[in-house]
């Protein structure tokens, strides 16, 4: 049995999660832990708890909770997998403290991350004098914990690399294995975590039915998802893509004023609404938003507006291809035309480029009505108090756009400011 839990997924823990009692039966202490693990600030009790078996049914309860109730690419999702691998981190920081505070000792390493994929000292191989000399030449003068001490199979390091957090280019390889140091070890199996957790997700989420107990952890999820610092954060990760103020032609976006509905599909949006989401509003949207924020004339072309593409290359279309990313199952992966329809929808005819003068090749496409977006995505329309004032999404950033100004302007005019 493990003696402390730092992989949720490996095969001792999926052993522990097969032979589990039903929901109902499990013990109040298990589900109590489960919650424990939601707070921003985790106690030291969750970071080493003293029943490995309970610890490990606990993260399963949580991800349950989660697929129930939100979307794999949701904001709440986002927040499970960031929260567990905060947990994991420090479990993983606290078990290097405590074992190296005298002589460095890898036995320690490789049983760690043997959890996330099978580790192995460099020591024990033997390997070819080139290797072995490249080796040295890569970890000279580095600090102990940046040192190529350990190997791992390569193919047991795909989940992590397709995540895109390492590349293989940054990897030293030889004979398919993969050279690594303490510290490439804790950032593979944070990327491994996170690939097991969304798979995990994305597989029990097509289990519609919300089961009774699990109700409290799923309402724990949702309101740390929507505490004021963690909205935060997470807006920046969704609007990054954003170059302000770098391209000609209206303003820069301003993403605190978009309406709910954009703000949800630029979350993520599951298989039924996808194509509706991306392809018709949030490009029409974003499109307009970005460069005729209060309107356009009939028949308008973007290079009516524009004399440079790189609004809509730098601006426009990374914060699209962005949501369309996080869509579930991510829209270009079954449906790659639809990338050229929203080329279509911004008035540049059939096309995968960004070429002013085929601007009104095909109509640039204006942002459907509330009505319309309430009809077609229902999920999307979650209105707020300042909907009820508009027809239509771009009304409602219009608005806001110009409220804000006047506030920016008048606090500016203020005496001694």
């Amino acid at each position: 049995m493990l003696r402390e839990v730092l992989n949720p997924f490996s095969e001792d823990a999926l052993g522990v999660v097969a032979k589990a009692p039903p929901l109902k039966d499990l013990p109040p202490s298990i589900y109590d832990l489960a919650l424990r693990k939601i707070s921003p600030k985790p106690s030291g009790d969750v970071v080493f708890p003293p029943n490995p078996g309970n610890d490990i049914l606990s993260f399963h309860l949580l991800f349950a909770a989660c697929a129930t109730r939100f979307a794999p690419s949701s904001r709440e999702a986002k927040l499970v997998i960031e929260v567990t691998k905060k947990i994991i981190r420090a479990r993983i920081g606290r078990i290097l403290k405590e074992a190296f505070q005298g002589e460095y000792d890898e036995a320690v390493i490789v049983r760690a991350f043997s959890q996330f994929f099978p580790v192995g000292r460099v020591e024990e191989l033997s390997l070819p004098e080139e290797v072995l000399r490249d080796l040295r030449l890569a970890s000279r003068s580095r600090a102990p914990e940046e040192v190529l001490r350990y190997w791992v199979p390569v193919l047991k390091l795909l989940p992590a690399l397709e995540a895109g957090k390492t590349r293989l280019t940054d990897i030293y390889i030889s004979n398919g294995r993969a050279f690594l140091s303490q510290r490439s070890l804790v950032s593979l199996a944070a990327a491994m975590l996170e690939a097991s957790i969304k798979k995990h997700l994305e597989k029990i989420s097509r289990r519609k039915e919300e089961v009774r107990e699990l109700g409290p952890i799923a309402d724990a999820i949702s309101r740390a998802a929507s505490e004021p610092e963690y909205l935060e954060s997470y807006h920046k990760r969704v609007y990054s893509v954003l170059r302000r103020g770098k391209g000609p032609g209206a303003s820069p976006l301003r993403p605190q004023f978009f309406p709910p509905c954009i703000r949800n599909t630029l979350q993520g949006v599951s298989s039924g609404s996808r194509n509706y989401a991306i392809t018709v509003l949030l490009t029409s949207f974003i499109s307009y938003a970005r460069i005729a924020p209060t309107g356009s004339a009939r028949d308008a072309k973007v290079s009516d507006y524009l004399k440079d593409g790189r609004v809509i290359e730098d601006e426009v279309l990374p914060l699209i291809f962005e949501a369309a990313e996080r869509c579930s199952p991510p829209l270009f992966a079954d449906q790659p035309l639809e990338r050229m329809n929203i080329y279509y929808h911004l008035g540049l005819g059939m096309t995968e480029e960004v070429n002013l003068d085929h601007a009104g090749r095909s109509s640039w496409y204006f942002p459907p009505n509330c009505d319309k977006v309430r009809r077609e995505a229902p999920s999307l329309c979650t209105p707020d108090r300042d909907c009820g004032e508009v027809k239509n999404p771009l009304s409602y950033y219009a608005k806001k756009l110009l409220a804000g100004k006047k506030k920016e302007k008048a606090d500016k005019s203020k005496p001694g400011e």
